[in-house]
């Protein structure tokens, strides 16, 4: 099945490309094309490959380096096509033109190869979702099971996405709104989704998300001048946006698993009697979030960290200010969250410990991040799948 999808998505994307140039630039372009050797191209190839620096390059290289990014390329509007996630971003601008400005941005990054619910979706019986502890296969093992069967990675995924915004966010996906009782983040009015596929071969999804009577960054930034509404607007959104772990004294395994254990069962209320004391609940929840805090959420700079030419600090702003209060600026139009621990990701308890897997969840009201991440978005979804380097190749052997 997969071969014949494969064959005619091939035959549409080569019977609907062609290549763009400014109509102005039309006859210099192609001269210039005509006259690049497939040496330079291959070479050039290479050094992008091993990233070096744009700098670095010699002339020539730089020369077709521009001349190559002046060649748009129009294509079928296939899944994974740069033109299918063209139409993608003109569907988001018209989110923020209906809705306004998103309130959060939440980004899901579940560990598939480590997922026991992924292991039954794949065809392993000898997991038993019934048990509260489970035995993970190894890693190497995961991680065939997850390139051999795609299309078990992409239920999984579905289900997981799923399963966080009808249980925890209150989302109906029947009347397509929020639920009556609405969920962690309280209610919801609309959020958008973007799948990408990681080098591993497992999806993680970025959402943008309105907030049910939110507010966009101008008229809220005019409430936070009210003493009384920016405490409030804090209390809230440091309720369900942490960036710290509980101040709790727990010994934690450095083997530690979260995955081969379920999350501890609410309290149920019956006849107003709940089955677990606030307090006794609010300690279990307390060492859950920092067990599964300390490995999931941490971040430890590695190689991927430095890539792109940040030899001597992480791309990803790690660590970060440590804040010790929240606090609107209003010089600026900021709204900056206490940061309790500089190298902790932005979490939520509940999705930490419920779903047991990395992600980050942002407020994006400040009024340079709700353009920055508006930008980001659009521009991160839209990025071409292929490495320059590797576009250069059939160039090569075209010419």
């Amino acid at each position: 099945m997969f071969v014949v999808l494969s064959i005619f998505q091939c035959r549409t994307v080569h019977l609907h490309t062609h290549f763009t140039v400014q109509r102005t630039q039309f006859e210099s372009l192609a001269r210039r094309l005509s006259n690049v050797s497939p040496h330079t191209l291959s070479r050039l190839a290479d050094q992008l490959q091993k990233e070096h620096r744009y700098s670095n390059l010699s002339a020539d290289d730089r020369n077709t380096l521009n001349l190559l990014n002046q060649v748009n390329t129009v294509a079928a509007r296939l899944p994974g096509l740069q033109s299918a996630k063209m139409f993608v971003c003109s569907e988001i601008w018209s989110y923020f033109g209906f809705f306004g400005m998103p309130h959060i941005f939440f980004t899901c990054k579940p560990n598939v190869s480590h997922s026991p619910t992924f292991q039954l979706m794949y065809g392993d019986n000898s997991v038993d979702l019934t048990q509260q502890f489970q035995s993970l296969i190894p890693a190497h093992e995961g991680a065939i099971h997850l390139a051999h069967n795609p299309v078990a990675v992409a239920d999984f995924f579905h289900f997981l996405v799923t399963c966080i915004f009808s249980h925890l966010f209150g989302w109906d996906f029947d009347c397509h709104s929020s639920s009556e009782r609405g969920g962690i983040l309280r209610h919801l009015e609309a959020f958008y989704r973007c799948n990408e596929f990681t080098e591993r071969g497992s999806l993680h999804g970025h959402f943008v998300i309105w907030l049910l009577g939110g507010l966009n960054p101008t008229e809220l930034h005019n409430c936070l001048d009210c003493p009384e509404l920016q405490r409030r607007f804090f209390v809230f959104f440091e309720d369900i946006i942490h960036h710290h772990l509980p101040d709790t004294d727990v010994n934690i395994d450095p083997a530690f698993e979260p995955h081969t254990q379920w999350p501890p069962l609410p309290p149920t209320i019956t006849s107003g009697v709940p089955s677990i004391a606030p307090a006794e609940w609010d300690s279990i929840m307390a060492t859950k979030v920092k067990h599964c805090g300390e490995v999931l959420q941490c971040h430890r700079c590695k190689w991927v960290c430095h890539k792109y030419g940040n030899d001597e600090r992480c791309r990803f702003l790690f660590p970060h200010e440590v804040i010790e209060e929240s606090y609107y600026d209003a010089a600026s139009k900021s709204v900056v969250l206490k940061c309790g621990d500089g190298t902790m990701n932005y979490l939520n308890p509940y999705i930490l410990v419920y779903c047991r897997h990395n992600h980050d969840l942002k407020c994006i009201l400040s009024g340079r991040a709700a353009k920055a991440a508006m930008f980001y978005i659009t521009d991160y979804i839209t990025k071409t799948e292929l490495k320059t380097h590797m576009r250069c190749c059939p160039w090569c052997c075209v010419l």
